[in-house]
């Protein structure tokens, strides 16, 4: 599917999609499942002016992120946004995701990452 053995995706939706709301990330990551790829979702984290009170919403709802649905996960980051909005930037909240291909050679991993994955 790619020529990459880890891809990590950043900030997709606000950068390509045509109408916010459309959650092309899903559409990918569902590619990338669907291929074998294992998918590793990171820390949510936020922008760095955005409001404090996001902090402590995330505390109580980081355990209601749905992670079985990607359209459902996309859809909680849209809500994070309209919960806590800001009019100095876009894409104020996110979360990395490292997708690690089926094929890729982790034996020998010569990167702090590479080796914290080889752990799991």
């Amino acid at each position: 599917l790619f020529p990459n053995d880890i891809l990590l995706f950043l900030g997709m939706d606000l950068m390509v999609a045509d109408n916010l709301g459309d959650c092309i990330s899903a559409k990918v990551l569902r590619q990338l499942a669907a291929a074998g790829y294992k998918l590793y979702l990171l820390p949510v984290t936020a922008h760095p002016r955005a409001p404090g009170a996001w902090k402590f919403w995330k505390k109580r709802e980081i355990l209601n992120q749905p992670l079985n649905d990607f359209v459902a996960n996309c859809q909680w980051y849209y809500n994070i946004e309209t919960l806590f909005p800001s009019e100095e930037y876009k894409m104020g909240y996110w979360a990395d995701i490292l997708a690690v291909a089926p094929h890729a050679n982790l034996n020998n991993p010569i990167t702090d990452l590479g080796k914290a994955l080889q752990r799991r």
